[in-house]
């Protein structure tokens, strides 16, 4: 990049840069792995060696970035933004769809439908672990969830990134309740029946129950609280409850 090129970088030019320089770092390095926060000089050391840009902490500090913490929260918050790449979820739902197609379901009694749903969904899942695995902004952003969860970060704790954190979550389960009502049609699935419940809320707390499993302790302590106590048929029930309820069957129940 030439001088010339420096020089007619406007302001939302130059914070786009240094914002994703600080995300690549966290990509590359892992956020649990970083000993030290995140410094304006790590993201000009970045951009000066994968950029050919020199900026100085001048160009950025109080012009861009109040403060050095805001710099970080953007970064944060834009790790959590970036962390579940939408063509993994488009990819499974593709993988469902042509997986759907090929079960003989209509053939099928209710024992046959369970087993195939299970084996379905293992093998998505084996799909989604291996398109994944490979995603270094996958890694970053489920520390990063997992670190705000835990309480061990104090730089997660700033509002701007639980409420990326939160956003972030509530899109990733309302785009599998999408999923899981395709696969639910398909297989004459019933989610929160046996509860009174609605399907659409069926689904959604499924959704939660999944996820709180996935992510463990970390999961159960950044549950939706509306769920740590639900009353269903005159009982109340606790997450792990719910989850050992799921596993055996009774969230959705095969009509």
């Amino acid at each position: 990049m030439t001088e010339a090129t420096r020089s007619r970088l406007r302001r939302d030019q130059l914070k786009a840069l240094v914002l994703d320089a600080g995300v690549q770092l966290l990509h590359e390095d892992g956020i649990a792995a970083k000993t030290a926060p995140l410094g304006y000089a790590d993201a000009f050391r970045w951009l000066q060696e994968h950029r050919g840009l020199t900026v100085s902490r001048a160009q950025v500090h109080r012009r861009i970035w109040n403060s050095l913490a805001a710099y970080r929260d953007d970064v944060m918050t834009n790790v959590v933004k970036l962390g579940f790449p939408k063509d993994v979820l488009h990819g499974t739902e593709a993988n469902a769809a042509e997986a759907l197609e090929q079960l003989p379901i209509d053939e099928a009694d209710g024992e046959q439908r369970v087993t195939m749903l299970c084996e379905m969904a293992r093998a998505l899942t084996d799909l989604n672990a291996e398109a994944l695995r490979t995603r270094p902004a996958i890694a970053a952003a489920d520390a990063l969830f997992l670190m705000h969860a835990l309480g061990t970060n104090e730089e997660t704790t700033s509002p701007a990134v639980q409420a990326a954190i939160v956003a972030n979550k509530n899109e990733i389960l309302d785009a599998y309740v999408d999923l899981y009502d395709q696969i639910g049609v398909a297989f004459d699935l019933t989610a929160g029946g046996d509860w009174a419940m609605s399907h659409d809320d069926g689904l959604r707390m499924f959704a939660e129950v999944i996820s709180c499993l996935n992510h463990g302790a970390a999961g159960r302590s950044s549950f939706d609280p509306s769920l740590q106590e639900l009353q269903v048929g005159g009982e109340f029930w606790s997450v792990e409850a719910l989850g050992v309820y799921a596993i055996v069957g009774h969230v959705a129940s095969l009509n």
